[in-house]
């Protein structure tokens, strides 16, 4: 594994998702970032190439990269996704959807229990109301 391969395969990604427009330019790109625009016409000249925190914020940027591929070569620029995954993702969005539905009316029933208990408060200026001590009592 070595360094250079490393950068090559960084701007191989980077020149992919410029060329299927999910990114404007490589600036644009490198911004998203937080990275120099100089960076990767650096690596690109074999000067200053990415470092292991650069390569760190690319591969969190997009979880899509395969990690495998970028530091070895090894296997396919993109992680795979196996149907046995989907389908656990799937399910597991399902749950989450029957869920959110359940808060929400939870949600809505308390909204309408604290109506009904506003409803029955005295208005302030008919109110009693105790000093601290609980002894007196005033209107």
């Amino acid at each position: 594994m070595e360094k250079g391969d490393i950068d090559k395969r960084i701007i191989e990604y980077v020149t992919y998702l410029i060329d299927n427009k999910e990114y404007k330019s490589e600036a644009e790109y490198l911004r998203l970032l937080g990275l120099p625009l100089a960076k990767l016409s650096d690596a690109k000249k074999g000067k200053a190439g990415f470092r292991a925190y650069d390569i760190g914020l690319i591969l969190i940027n997009d979880n899509r990269l395969n990690s495998q591929w970028v530091m070895t070569g090894q296997g396919s620029m993109f992680i795979s996704i196996d149907s046995s995954n989907l389908s656990y993702f799937i399910n597991k969005c399902h749950q989450l959807e029957k869920e959110k539905a359940e808060l929400l009316l939870q949600v809505g029933e308390l909204i309408g229990r604290i109506k009904e208990i506003k409803k029955r408060v005295p208005e302030e200026g008919s109110a009693t109301c105790a000093i601290a001590s609980g002894s007196d009592l005033e209107k």
